[in-house]
């Protein structure tokens, strides 16, 4: 619950800090936990930290790039996939099972590689 309030608190931080200045470069912070911290939590904290990933990315000013079209295309890849939160953190925990060299990196890092490839699986690619 800890990790989910951060990540939303960051989330509302970097959104107030780019209505200042839209054009000013987003820093991506480091990320909370590793891949390999991620696979050792019990399924119901990976699930909520799923979550909270892809509703940050739904905020995040990353995704609009200055514009809507990069959250238009996420929300697209979901209304397509229609994912629950089970669903998601499968794919996820398949994506980083079937990458161990990048366990080491940060999980929100990976859970978005994990998005790229399902949502060009269903046919809504992200790029």
């Amino acid at each position: 619950m800890r990790v989910i309030l951060a990540a939303a608190a960051l989330a509302a931080v970097s959104i107030l800090a780019a209505a200042d200045d839209p054009l000013r470069p987003v820093s991506v912070h480091n990320g909370f936990i590793t891949g390999n911290q991620y696979r050792g939590r019990p399924e119901l904290l990976r699930r909520a930290y799923v979550m909270g990933v892809v509703d940050g990315l739904m905020l995040s000013p990353i995704m609009a790039n200055n514009d809507l079209n990069g959250a238009q295309r996420f929300s697209r890849c979901l209304d397509v996939m229609r994912p629950s939160d089970e669903q998601l953190t499968v794919i996820v925990d398949r994506w980083v099972d079937a990458n161990p060299v990048r366990w080491g990196d940060s999980v929100h890092s990976l859970v978005y590689g994990a998005l790229l490839q399902a949502c060009n699986a269903v046919g809504a690619p992200l790029f």
